[in-house]
């Protein structure tokens, strides 16, 4: 395979192919824009001659099953507008090549479901200088092909669904590390990312508090932080991003009051569940629970009551039970001609419990009468 043939746009995805990439032979400046194998059964390294395709705009690998590291020499690519690796069996740190300014264009980076670990990437948080201010870009991604427009596609996961996109808008922006190990605290300098419209760092091992920084993501319409440590309070400025349409900060270790107002007021409850320390709209109010009234006294005197007049009532049938046991055992004795002095021992048994029986009831009666 020569991609020195002019070849814009190469997609084999959603197949049934196996095994490796073949070796591509690729000379620098190479026409390639659009490279998409994903879901496949592809697997083994990730094609290193893509690092010549300087005009590569779209890259998408995911649901595969390739085994390789982060594939840093990517980064250099100066066009390079969508990034998907996500579902595959890419492992290790996610760190710079060197680079001056890695993956400049960058629109969408989706590393989600592998098993990249360390430090949170904030060396290319900074650098994604397309996601950074200015007026959003209209129109879809496209490209030239026999003179006719095409449109890019590809699969993100928007608002916690997975979507198919046939045409993928200039304006969308979207960074998705979810279902990695990645730790530490997320930088504050995601806020300067102002165009971006999904965020997704769900189920790694996330630390410290949510940035207030994020209050300048204006276009933000999904958020999804779940299934971390992260801990503190929920920043009220979240409350003014009128863009915010999904949020999941579950399973955290966050505290305090939700903030209120706009559009907190539309999230349910599974929004924020899995947080002890959270309390307020649409979770139970803060400080329901503290205040709960004690128990009830009067229930317990009744209580007692009871338990007292059962007390007294078992004494008078133990007493019986043995008074009608101790005749039965006296009447076999008689019958069958047992020995005397077996008998006159039960006799005087029988004696001392009916005695102590008639105390009991003269006793019972006394009480009777003095609460009359």
């Amino acid at each position: 395979m020569n991609m020195s043939t002019g070849l814009m746009d190469f997609n084999l995805s959603n197949n049934s192919l196996r095994g490796p990439i073949p070796k591509i032979s690729a000379p620098n400046n190479c026409s390639l824009k659009n490279f998409v194998l994903s879901q496949n059964h592809l697997g083994g390294k990730l094609p290193l001659f893509l690092a010549n395709c300087s005009n590569l705009e779209i890259l998408d690998l995911s649901d595969n099953q390739f085994k390789d590291l982060f594939p840093s020499w990517l980064e250099a690519l100066p066009n390079l507008y969508i990034l998907a690796l996500s579902s595959n069996k890419l492992h290790g740190l996610v760190k710079t090549g060197g680079s001056a300014q890695p993956f400049p264009m960058l629109h969408i980076f989706d590393l989600s479901d592998n098993n990249f670990r360390g430090a949170f990437p904030t060396q290319y948080i900074t650098n994604f200088k397309g996601m950074i201010g200015g007026e959003q870009e209209q129109g879809n991604l496209v490209y030239l092909s026999n003179d006719e427009q095409v449109f890019y596609a590809t699969s993100v996961m928007w608002k916690g669904v997975m979507l198919e996109l046939q045409k993928i808008r200039k304006a969308l922006a979207v960074i998705d590390l979810s279902r990695n190990h990645f730790k530490g605290k997320i930088p504050g300098v995601i806020g300067d990312l102002k165009l971006l419209i999904g965020l997704n760092f769900s189920q790694n091992n996330l630390t410290g508090a949510i940035p207030y920084s994020f209050r300048n993501l204006t276009n933000l319409e999904w958020l999804d932080l779940s299934l971390n440590n992260l801990s503190g309070d929920i920043p009220g400025s979240l409350a003014d991003l009128t863009s915010l349409a999904y949020l999941n900060l579950s399973t955290n270790r966050l505290m305090g009051p939700i903030p209120e107002g706009r559009q907190f007021n539309t999230f349910k409850s599974n929004s924020f569940g899995g947080n002890p320390g959270l309390c307020g709209f649409p979770l139970p109010r803060c400080g329901e629970n503290a205040n709960k009234p004690p128990p009830s006294t009067h229930a317990e005197e009744e209580d007692t009551e009871k338990g007292s007049w059962i007390e007294w009532r078992a004494v008078p049938m133990g007493y019986g039970c043995g008074t009608a046991f101790g005749l039965s055992a006296g009447y076999i004795m008689l019958h069958f001609r047992r020995p005397l002095w077996l008998m006159r021992m039960m006799e005087r048994r029988i004696y001392k419990l009916q005695r102590r029986a008639r105390r009991t009831r003269g006793r019972n009666g006394t009480r009777t009468r003095r609460h009359q």
